[in-house]
């Protein structure tokens, strides 16, 4: 009879370490879900950016820069020729966040950011005024 109270309190054991390990991975999983729809505020390195490039990403589809409209295979390359004219400290993008349904938009101009030789930061969380900033 003991015996087979230890095998229960085993079991008993097993489903509850099993259960948290569930319940760890599913609140990992939910977490992460909306991490890939954040950029950060503009840091320090950025102050002092001019002329920058503003994308809206509206929840009808598409890319607007600076209040123009482009097509998603013209970023990477408008990004490379943008960086390309100014020095390090001034290349960088802001995005006004988007809704759920855009995440992979909002890490597609991050990547093509990056790959330029800069970065997207959130235009809101950065202070960014509303109004369009001047033509690239």
């Amino acid at each position: 009879m003991v015996h087979m109270v230890v095998k229960r309190a085993h079991c008993s054991s097993y489903r509850s370490v099993l259960l948290a390990l569930l319940a760890v991975t599913a609140l990992g999983c939910s977490a992460n879900a909306g991490a890939g729809c954040t950029l950060p505020p503009v840091s320090d390195e950025y102050r002092a950016t001019d002329n920058t490039a503003l994308f809206t990403l509206p929840d009808s589809g598409g890319f607007v820069v600076n209040g123009v409209s482009i097509e998603r295979a013209r970023i990477g390359p408008l990004l490379r020729e943008t960086f390309a004219q100014r020095s390090s400290e001034v290349r960088a993008v802001f995005v006004w966040r988007p809704g759920p349904s855009r995440c992979a938009d909002l890490r597609y101009i991050a990547e093509q950011a990056k790959a330029a030789g800069g970065a997207a930061y959130d235009a809101e969380a950065s202070g960014w005024p509303r109004e369009e900033p001047p033509d690239l």
